[in-house]
């Protein structure tokens, strides 16, 4: 794939790279119905924070918070207190060379964080896309590229603060990630929404819980990107009515949004939309 492809691609997926702090806003109402107060903390983590998720990992009644962090071969934790403070910060090592004398291509580029209880054991787990280098090519310029990856990384459990990185589901390219709950079965499931190698095939991909060696993911066939592209992805369930599950179930559906048919090889849009 070329550096015109990457570039159109980055150009798409980017958020905020140039972070370096992450900041953290509460609004608190005086008692005086025409005023209000806004404080504002700040909290380091590793390099160049992409996106955030909010989960109670210990298990004490208040939201932690996690962090991905791309320029870096971690996954930063923030621990509230109790009284909204973050100061207790744990650095999770993610990458793919567990070694700390890693490369930085090696299962590196935490872009994406999502949270759910996907394991089993009724501990908060996350999960992460990690961006890699796709579009890597040797020194003779042949396409040497190590695509992405969705990570599940496992709570040890309530009572610790222990973690393990758990299945890797490979994945060229992701635009986006969520959780919900496909089946309504009460456990947590990872929504992915994705492009092939081809830089063409678009699909969605999800992994139902409970995560184990043997899972697969069930994928849904968005068609070509020069038809319409796709980058968002959200759950819920729409409403409809229910005819092929039992009881009052109703099922997790998945709203997209759709946007002009494009060629990422060259940047031109094939389909206003």
């Amino acid at each position: 794939m070329s550096m015109q492809s990457q570039n159109h691609l980055s150009k798409a997926r980017i958020r905020s790279v140039f972070l370096a702090l992450l900041m953290v806003l509460s609004t608190t109402a005086a008692l005086a119905t025409t005023a209000s107060a806004s404080v504002a903390r700040t909290y380091t983590t590793h390099r160049d924070p992409m996106d955030v998720a909010i989960g109670d990992f210990d298990c004490d009644g208040h939201n932690d918070m996690a962090i991905a962090t791309d320029g870096t071969h971690s996954l930063t934790i923030l621990y509230n207190d109790g009284f909204g403070n973050f100061n207790d910060r744990e650095d999770i090592w993610v990458a793919g060379n567990q070694s700390r004398n890693a490369d930085w291509d090696e299962f590196a580029n935490v872009e994406q964080v999502e949270v759910g209880e996907f394991t089993g054991d009724n501990a908060i787990d996350i999960v992460i896309y990690q961006k890699n280098n796709p579009f890597k090519t040797n020194d003779q310029g042949t396409p040497a590229g190590e695509p992405g990856n969705v990570t599940i990384i496992e709570n040890g459990g309530c009572d610790n603060r222990d973690w393990t990185v758990g299945e890797r589901y490979t994945h060229f390219w992701v635009w986006d990630m969520t959780v919900g709950d496909a089946d309504q079965d009460g456990n947590d499931d990872i929504y992915v929404l994705d492009l092939l190698a081809d830089i063409t095939t678009q699909r969605v991909v999800t992994y139902r819980s409970p995560i184990t060696a043997a899972t697969n993911g069930v994928p849904t066939s968005l068609g070509s990107s020069q038809s319409n592209t796709y980058r968002i992805i959200e759950v819920g369930d729409y409403g409809e009515s229910q005819t092929s599950l039992g009881g009052a179930c109703t099922d997790d559906d998945i709203f997209l949004l759709r946007s002009e048919g494009l060629d990422y090889s060259t940047g031109q849009v094939t389909n206003p939309g």
